[in-house]
């Protein structure tokens, strides 16, 4: 003890000193603990989904449904080889999808509401949401893995009067858009329940009419939202909290309606239609402009309905005179027509939905008798699925990969019910190669 009081008194430490000191201490301690618990408490997004483990959220209606083992399926084929652009291996032809539509979907459905779903995103180590409904009456479904869904109810009450078009993870955020008492408006939640109004400025707007179609990210951060809005060229870029018209872009066509907005690998592109309705694309060339593209159409009149990137290539789909339509570019600027799938002529028919998957690629839309579906290998050559799935209509409205195989949503009308959700789960099935 005197050793460790000469030491002490070799450096002139006082009693205060060493209070002084040891209050300090303590006080950074602390400070580390609160930002420790800080950072552990910092609100993550996670969905209300039901797993084993857990006990069900009151939020959550008390009926799931899932596949049933005798659901109806479809098979769907791809004879399709070909080399992918820039690649230098062959990919096997023969892929079969299997249909499974989701029984008791249609249930989730306000009632007399009709209405179908429009869209589907997945949540990391969460699992899937899916948006929809009609018009006053929106929908919110969540599930694990694709195959068992519930509805949110809660959700209901802060999106009251609006129509859901798009769902998308936005900096660890759910962002919804669609339009509200017809206007276009967006939202934000962190569990899929809770929603707040993320403010959409439209300026030029004077009827307060139009909505926002799609949303996507770019891998700078830069978050995009298409739509329609009198006066506007339909492109809104998220800044400081708020969906702001990107005004560069009203030079090409005042009054375009967009459909869809993606992030490739050539930059972020935007299709649709002008106001002479020509089907177009638009890529961000940066800091606010776009360059624009008028995409081939027999008659020059034709939609595009949805976008997609699969390998190199960047694919719209949609529908026109001759029925669905399919173009590919490989730099998003110089667009071609592709072989689409064929119908019945005469007969409407359309592609509304496509995404790149195990193996290459599925489009899916409607036609009449059931849904449509065009599969893909390179995205460049496309095949038109075969069969019918017992529902007198039906339409995919977006697709999304899930492990070895898809989840579709969108709208189906039994034979004797009134059109409502619906949800398939679609697998792959290898099959050996057809002779040629």
């Amino acid at each position: 003890m005197d050793r460790w009081r000469g030491a002490l008194s070799r450096f002139r430490v006082s009693a205060r000193t060493l209070l002084l000191a040891a209050t300090t201490a303590f006080g950074v301690a602390a400070a580390v603990a609160i930002l420790r618990v800080t950072e552990v408490s910092e609100p993550r997004l996670t969905l209300p989904v039901e797993r084993p483990a857990r006990t069900r959220p009151t939020a959550m209606r008390q009926t799931t449904v899932t596949t049933g083992q005798g659901a109806p399926t479809t098979q769907l084929s791809d004879t399709t080889a070909s080399s992918p652009p820039g690649g230098g291996t062959t990919i096997s032809a023969g892929l079969a999808y299997r249909w499974s539509p989701i029984a008791g979907v249609d249930e989730f459905s306000a009632p007399d509401a009709g209405g179908g779903l429009t869209a589907v995103a997945a949540v990391e180590g969460e699992g899937l949401i899916a948006v929809g409904g009609s018009r006053d009456a929106p929908l919110v479904l969540v599930s694990p893995d694709g195959l068992g869904w519930s509805r949110v109810d809660a959700a209901e009450e802060d999106l009251q009067g609006a129509a859901l078009r798009d769902v998308a993870v936005v900096d660890g955020r759910l962002v919804a858009v669609g339009s509200l008492r017809g206007a276009p408006a967006a939202w934000t939640s962190l569990d899929a329940v809770q929603w707040s109004r993320v403010p959409v400025t439209d300026p030029a707007n004077e009827l307060g009419v139009g909505l926002l179609e799609a949303l996507a990210q770019s891998p700078d951060g830069s978050v995009f939202a298409v739509g329609f809005s009198p006066g506007s060229a339909g492109i809104w870029a998220l800044h400081d909290g708020r969906f702001e018209p990107e005004s560069s872009a009203r030079t090409p066509s005042v009054g375009q309606v967009l459909s869809d907005v993606v992030s490739t690998s050539k930059g972020v592109v935007a299709a649709g239609n002008d106001a002479e309705g020509q089907p177009i694309a638009l890529r961000s060339t940066g800091e606010g402009t776009w360059s624009t593209a008028v995409l081939p159409a027999e008659g020059g009149r034709a939609s595009v309905a949805a976008l997609g990137e699969i390998g190199d290539v960047v694919v719209a789909v949609g529908y026109g005179v001759p029925g669905p339509l399919v173009w590919s570019s490989a730099d998003a600027q110089s667009w071609s027509a592709v072989t689409a799938p064929t119908t019945s002529p005469g007969r409407p028919a359309g592609l509304y939905a496509v995404a790149p998957g195990p193996g290459g690629a599925l489009a899916g839309g409607q036609r009449p008798g059931g849904p449509l579906c065009s599969s893909s290998t390179d995205g460049t050559s496309w095949s038109e699925c075969d069969g019918e799935d017992g529902l007198r209509t039906a339409a995919v409205r977006d697709l999304l990969a899930v492990g070895a195989g898809f989840v579709a949503v969108g709208t189906s009308t039994p034979e004797d019910g009134q059109a409502g959700p619906a949800i398939w789960h679609v697998e792959r099935e290898p099959r050996a190669a057809q002779a040629r």
